[in-house]
């Protein structure tokens, strides 16, 4: 009976052994897996700094596009506050909205409705600069209402693509969280923008460059050199001599096109030599107005930096005058 209970004891003790070394070789790997992320951990933070975030997987793509290629997400990278306007003007408001709304989103890193939204932008064209991989961020804009053929910005007019899918045609590209770069068809065409208050939008806009001449002809040699070289000091942004100059021309008297706040701005035209009564343009004569203060009565207004007005009379009357070259 004793041998029996015996026997009994090392067939159990047979039994167990694979069990307990089982364990003991899952506590050995657990050891090692702790030792080898801590040495990871060691080597992503440097030794002395925080261990390095893990870059997470991109989501699932919505829809992917012949031409485009799904990059290498990394953390959303921030880019410039919006602050109402930019530079060069974008004339056109639903655009400039919906670049401040993008814009903010991206900036306080809200979920944005296209999975390809922050993907990495390549730059395959080669259309702008040359940056290491990850540099770019590309993101869908998508302005409400109906698709312009065309949208003017800085006063150069460029074609819209044709929607292409759902997302359109138009994107902003960050470059270094920074730098932002409109494409209205599809990486065609980049604009570089700068992001601005809403009014120094328009005040920091130059203006036509001075030419030769006026049209509709301007009958005063001293007025056409006058506007001229107020143009250049405008166009060179160099210092004026009046601070009313360069002001916000609000069109309280409505003779000029409706526009948004900051759009139009006004400069002071003093043309040397006697005050004459009255100036003929394009074969029509004005009354000059009086002079009210050393300023005088004559403004030069520029709409959206690149419409010139003329007027003799301190708004009154108004000529739109074209550069010629």
């Amino acid at each position: 009976m004793l041998n029996l209970k015996k026997l009994l004891s090392i067939s159990m003790a047979v039994l167990l052994l694979p069990a307990v070394v089982f364990a003991e070789n899952a506590k050995t790997s657990e050891q090692t897996d702790e030792i080898s992320a801590s040495a990871a951990k060691s080597v992503l933070s440097g030794k002395y700094g925080e261990a390095a975030k893990a870059v997470p997987a991109p989501a699932e793509a919505v829809e992917v596009e012949e031409n485009e290629t799904r990059g290498q997400y990394d953390f959303n990278p921030p880019c410039p506050a919006p602050r109402g306007g930019f530079y060069p003007v974008v004339e056109d408001q639903n655009r400039v909205n919906a670049m401040n709304e993008l814009l903010g989103k991206i900036y306080r890193h809200e979920q944005l409705p296209f999975s390809h939204d922050g993907i990495v932008f390549q730059n395959k064209e080669g259309r702008l600069p040359r940056m290491p991989y990850g540099y770019y961020h590309e993101y869908t804009l998508l302005p409400p209402g109906q698709n312009p053929a065309t949208v003017t910005i800085g006063g150069v007019t460029y074609p819209i693509a044709p929607k292409l899918s759902k997302r359109g045609a138009e994107r902003l590209i960050i470059g270094g969280g920074q730098v932002i770069y409109y494409t209205p068809d599809h990486y065609g065409h980049f604009i570089q923008l700068q992001v601005t208050d809403a009014s120094r939008a328009y005040q920091t806009a130059l203006c036509p460059a001075p030419g030769k001449d006026f049209t509709p002809k301007i009958e005063d040699n001293n007025r056409i050199y006058a506007i001229n070289e107020l143009l250049g000091k405008i166009y060179r942004n160099e210092q004026f001599q009046y601070s009313h100059d360069g002001i916000v021309f609000k069109n309280k008297e409505g003779k000029l096109p409706q526009m948004p706040n900051g759009y139009y701005h006004e400069y002071t035209l003093l043309p040397p030599g006697q005050y004459p009564s009255t100036i003929t343009i394009g074969g029509h004569t004005y009354q000059m107005g009086q002079k009210l203060s050393k300023r005088g009565a004559e403004r030069i207004i520029i709409g959206g930096g690149q419409y010139i007005y003329y007027t003799p009379d301190h708004y009154q009357t108004f000529i739109q005058l074209y550069v010629v070259y």
